[in-house]
């Protein structure tokens, strides 16, 4: 399956952060095996990959502007990168959520909610039809220095 991978970082402050950088640009993979649900459904190759809203950048400040460092985290000084797969369907939703690599389960929730209530991406395209891709987005959490 092919995923595009963005790197967001999330830090421990009172306030969201407004103008930061994205350190990472996009990145593409390739993964032999499926996440979920029928590999004869869900495209590992595409002409036109699903896009979040407003971009890469629309998706990162959307991100940086929900997510909440959960506070149980930040007294227990809990801080990495979380890896979250998904599916984008062909109607745009995301679904399907999947922790392929977690920090700590009030983290790895938090990473969860805010893709749960994402803006719906424009679909991937294949042979002019939508068809569903699966995604994987990396969202470090750290505290800020």
């Amino acid at each position: 399956m092919t995923f595009v991978l963005v790197a967001i970082i999330v830090k421990a402050q009172q306030s969201p952060p407004t103008k930061l950088k994205d350190p990472d640009g996009p990145t593409l993979i390739r993964i032999d095996q499926p996440m979920v649900g029928d590999s004869s459904k869900i495209l590992s190759s595409v002409e036109q990959v699903p896009m979040p809203e407003g971009g890469i950048e629309g998706f990162s400040l959307y991100l940086r502007h929900n997510i909440r460092y959960p506070t149980k985290s930040i007294e227990e000084k809990k801080q990495g990168t979380v890896l979250l797969g998904f599916i984008v369907e062909t109607d745009g939703n995301l679904t399907n959520f999947k922790v392929i690599k977690g920090v700590s389960p009030e983290i790895d929730q938090e990473a969860i909610r805010v893709l749960t209530a994402a803006p719906k991406w424009s679909p991937g395209i294949k042979d002019g039809k939508a068809v569903r891709v699966n995604f994987a987005v990396p969202i470090k959490f750290q505290f800020s220095k």
